[in-house]
């Protein structure tokens, strides 16, 4: 065999034949055998370069990959070095399996999604090109050029006419925690995320909304940036989204501000059927009452703990008392012990400092993320005086709802009172 082997290279060598293929040799046979090109594909991609790829196909002599990279653009907009290296490489190995294959193939490609974009990349080469470049007719950066990527929608597989959804699986909970983690970590703040009935809803809060009337050009620009975020998330996602909304709360308002698009608005934008700054001013602009969430009908800012901590502190700060505040299931109940009890009550009224108190109290009670139910005061002078009431919160609510709110929670509060307590 090796003396009929040599006598066959000899020939080509003394016909002038400068290269040789392995076709000619009798005792070549593939590394790589059809029928199980995709594992091997799939593994060797993996050992090469630590990649998982996410899907692969084969069909009418196209071969193709689908994986995912952690981001693939930079601060500038440019394909990060990170995935351009990895794009790169996955051509070479598969270019590597399928040269030593007795696979037919036309095409390779390469498709990568982003957790930072809304666009897919798409990268394909005819294979005559990878033959060119084996044989030396051509050099390997005219075979592969980042700039001549397709952008493609990023739920899609255009080669292949497939939907791949990169969150599939996520159910509602993990998908609003993945975009509340996002959230976190590109702008370091608090958000309350949540989808519901179709909505995939996002709230925060601003400690300054309004500017001269005016919405804040900082709470603008994240209203907008919080939109795309979820953008990003909802159109990988395979649930049945139809909604995205944005809310802030402010600390300076008494209204929530509400900013929503429709997803088939959303993937209008990213099919380049509209451009962004379209999307953005196209968004439906609504406001509510500061405890008002359209997903949820109310927002549930704060625990429990920050539900406590914040009465106390507005009793000190607005009327110079320490406060016991303690929570038992759904009712807050908070005893105040005092020397000078005119500095709760006077006549028949409670004083304008201790009534600030309570009216800046009840806007914790109406954010918690508990749905508390009752407000019990109990106020006590060393001389044996007492002050109590209970307040109902469907009826703050109400109160609040009228045209002049202050008013008329003060006017509830000062109705309530008894000054005589029964045991809390």
């Amino acid at each position: 065999m090796t003396t009929h082997l040599f006598t066959k290279i000899n020939s080509c060598l003394h016909a002038g034949v400068v290269i040789c293929s392995c076709a000619l040799i009798t005792a070549c046979t593939p590394t790589y055998s059809r029928d199980d090109l995709a594992e091997t594909v799939v593994r060797e991609i993996n050992e090469d370069w630590g990649i998982e790829v996410r899907a692969v196909r084969e069909r009418d002599g196209a071969f193709g990959v689908f994986y995912i990279e952690d981001s693939l653009w930079d601060e500038d907009g440019r394909l990060q070095t990170q995935a351009d290296g990895h794009i790169a490489g996955l051509l070479r190995t598969m270019e590597r399996v399928i040269i030593s294959s007795d696979a037919e193939i036309d095409t390779i490609s390469v498709t990568v999604a982003g957790d930072d974009s809304v666009k897919n990349l798409q990268f394909e080469r005819p294979f005559r090109e990878i033959r060119q470049k084996r044989a030396g007719a051509i050099a390997w950066q005219n075979v592969f050029d980042a700039e001549e990527a397709e952008t493609i929608p990023c739920w899609r597989w255009e080669l292949f006419d497939e939907n791949i959804y990169i969150h599939a699986g996520l159910d509602e909970e993990q998908l609003s925690t993945q975009v509340r983690e996002l959230i976190a970590e590109k702008t370091g703040l608090k958000a309350q995320v949540a989808l519901v009935n179709g909505t995939l809803g996002i709230a925060f809060r601003e400690a300054k909304m309004w500017e001269e009337q005016e919405l804040a050009e900082k709470t603008d620009l994240l209203l907008d940036q919080f939109l795309l975020y979820a953008a990003n998330s909802a159109l990988k996602s395979d649930l049945d989204i139809k909604r995205l909304s944005v809310t802030v709360n402010g600390n300076d308002s008494e209204v929530n501000l509400t900013r929503a698009v429709a997803m088939e608005d959303i993937r209008a934008w990213v099919t380049d059927a509209i451009d962004r700054d379209t999307l953005l001013a196209g968004a439906v602009q609504t406001r509510s009452r500061y405890w008002e969430w359209d997903v949820f009908g109310r927002l549930p800012w704060y625990t429990d703990e920050e539900v406590r901590t914040a009465l106390q502190q507005e009793i000190r700060l607005r009327a110079g008392m320490q406060a016991d505040v303690r929570i038992n299931a759904d009712i807050v109940a908070i005893t105040i012990r005092t020397a000078q009890p005119d500095a709760i009550h006077t006549g028949s009224s409670l004083t304008e400092t201790f009534s600030a108190a309570l009216r800046a109290g009840v806007r914790y009670l109406l954010l918690a993320q508990t749905d508390f139910k009752e407000l019990v005061l109990r106020a006590e002078g060393t001389a044996g005086s007492q002050l109590c009431f209970t307040a109902e919160l469907p009826e703050l609510v109400d109160r609040l709802s009228s045209e002049d709110p202050d008013t008329s929670l003060v006017n509830y509060f000062n109705a309530e009172v008894q000054h005589a307590c029964t045991e809390l």
